[in-house]
């Protein structure tokens, strides 16, 4: 709020009080008074006039800017109704109880719309679980085939590699469904990077097989970092799968290496693989972005790369890539070696405000 727009607000009472001043001087002047005392008594009824403006002014200005101040500190500025503070002025009154009624109407619908969400959630992950049952039990089948005739153990590894990819599918789908409310399900503690790394290049394990991967590990067997061991092999998991998937040729190699740092732990996936144009680098954590590596396998979905940075977002961890076209590709993480959690503004904190304004009122 600045003094020309104050000025212009107020313009239709300076142009009556103008005319009244003149309407003024001249009823003075009629009934014998000198235009000495009349300009005297005029000069001092717009001076009192134009100081009571500018209390007025400074009065609005600071309580305005206050108020907008606390509306950009507001992680949920809808919520502005709730807390601003009750002005002695009648139209500012009028108007914070008109945003308070518009406001719950918000939160109300907003409650509502998270509750669908939520239950949309919770059946999504339930049909996720009941389809990794028959999956497990497909691979249980797989695996007891695959000491058996050469024919039947080749495809019986061939249809392992298949599930594992569905199953990849349906846990991207799984992560995806709890990426928005990883504060209710993850749980940050300490974790031996080394066993991280081997759970998740186990879990790649066949489909690194299959296209004959090979993968060098460089890490400290005491390194250890804080964090949530569950998402970070899943994190990692991805990024091996992406590596595998661009590989250059017949074969190709993965090196993963770690270096310890006083705060935190730098994590390196390098493999020596297509690479990505420079052009499409900073794009490649972008949902959906497949690039022109993806079109031409036709087989690449570009979840894999934004969940982990979602995930990785959500758990204060930090990725970025390097990489040169038809050389290598590298994705390194930052992992805290201390125990700093990050904060995470959940769904309830909005209700929890509405429901105190609500108490404080009755």
């Amino acid at each position: 709020m600045n003094l020309l727009d104050y000025i212009r607000d107020k313009i239709r009472f300076l142009c009556f009080f103008a005319f009244f001043l003149l309407f003024l001087f001249c009823f003075l002047r009629i009934t014998g008074y000198p235009a000495a005392y009349a300009l005297l008594f005029l000069s001092l009824a717009a001076g009192l006039t134009l100081l009571y403006g500018g209390i007025d002014y400074c009065h609005k200005k600071t309580f305005f800017d206050h108020l907008l101040l606390q509306l950009n500190q507001l992680d949920k500025p809808y919520l502005i109704g709730e807390i601003m503070e009750k002005s002695p002025c009648l139209t500012d009154r009028l108007y914070r109880q008109v945003i308070r009624v518009s406001n719950r109407s918000v939160i109300e619908s907003i409650h509502t719309l998270e509750k669908e969400k939520q239950e949309y959630r919770e059946y999504i992950e339930s049909w996720i679980h009941e389809v990794k049952a028959p999956l497990t039990s497909i691979n249980l089948m797989c695996a007891n085939q695959l000491s058996a005739q050469e024919e039947e153990g080749h495809f019986a590894r061939k249809l392992l590699q298949e599930t594992e990819a569905i199953e990849n599918a349906v846990e991207q789908a799984l992560y995806y469904a709890r990426s928005d409310e990883v504060y209710r399900d993850f749980l940050i503690t300490p974790c031996s990077l080394n066993d991280i790394v081997k759970e998740s290049v186990t879990r790649c394990r066949r489909l690194l097989t299959a296209c004959h991967m090979k993968v060098e590990l460089h890490i400290p067997v005491s390194c250890t970092v804080y964090c949530d061991g569950i998402w970070l092999v899943f994190i990692l998991s991805q990024l091996l799968r992406n590596s595998a998937q661009y590989k250059k040729g017949d074969c190709g190699n993965i090196t993963i290496t770690a270096k310890e740092r006083p705060m935190q732990v730098l994590l390196s996936v390098r493999d020596e693989g297509t690479g990505i144009p420079d052009n499409e680098l900073s794009r490649i954590f972008e949902k959906g972005f497949t690039g022109s590596n993806g079109r031409k396998t036709k087989s690449s979905t570009g979840m894999g790369l934004y969940l982990s940075k979602k995930l990785c977002q959500k758990l204060g961890l930090s990725i970025r890539a390097h990489s040169c076209e038809g050389v290598f590709t590298e994705i390194l993480l930052e992992i805290p070696r201390e125990e700093n959690l990050p904060r995470f503004n959940g769904p309830d904190s909005g209700r929890q405000i509405f429901q105190n304004c609500k108490a404080e009122e009755s």
